[in-house]
Formats: structure tokens, sequence, C-alpha cells
């Protein structure tokens, strides 16, 4: 039986540290995966992961809370209004939350699918 929490967590991290790909390195693993992942999500859903993982990078308040959320909300309205040209209301954050969790239960089965767990 798979620990759930600790697979979810190995997921997100390698959802958030990904590096940009390249075609010199050779990649194995969670690195493999998270390819596989991107390649299968929507364009809305790579530029949602491509916020969060920028907003990874901000620093934590005194009382450890990620900020990510509303950095993520505003990155998402400027996406929205580069890539279609129209103001619309950025995802709540429970929207936010739900998405990185699907993300990362598409990650985990992937990579059971691929034999990486």
């Amino acid at each position: 039986m798979y620990d759930t929490k600790k697979e979810n967590r190995a997921a997100e991290i390698a959802l958030l540290t990904f590096p940009r790909y390249s075609e010199e390195i050779k990649y194995t693993g969670w690195e493999q995966v998270v390819m596989q992942v991107e390649k299968n999500l929507s364009e809305k859903r790579r530029a949602f992961l491509e916020c969060r993982r920028d907003a990874e990078c901000l620093p934590k308040n005194e009382h450890g809370k990620r900020q990510w959320i509303g950095y993520v909300q505003a990155r998402l309205g400027a996406y929205y209004v580069g890539e279609y040209g129209v103001m619309c209301q950025p995802p709540c954050a429970r929207t936010l939350r739900r998405w990185m969790d699907d993300c990362v239960e598409i990650t985990v089965r992937t990579a059971i699918r691929m034999g990486g767990l």
C-alpha cells in the first residue's frame, strides 16, 4: 500500500521545483513524470503551474504560512488579459488550492502508471 501523504508531498515538490525543459539534459524519475504531466495539462493549468512555481520563491511570513495565493491570482489575472485581451475575475483561493491538489494527484497517478513509485 502506498503512503498517500508522502507521495503527494513528493509530487508537489517535484512539480514546483522542476527545472525548465532542455534538450541537453537526460531526465530520470520525477523529472520524466513532471514532463509527462505538463504535456497533458491544458494551457491554463500550465500557466497556473508556472505562476505557482514562481510563487514558491516568495518569502514566507513570520507564521510560516505561504503567501502564494494572492500572487498567483494577480499573475493569472495578468495572464488572462495578455492572452485573451479581456479583464476577468481570477480564480478564488479555494479554486487555486483545488487546482494544485488536482495537479499533485495527476502527478502521483502518472508516477504510479510509469512505475516511478
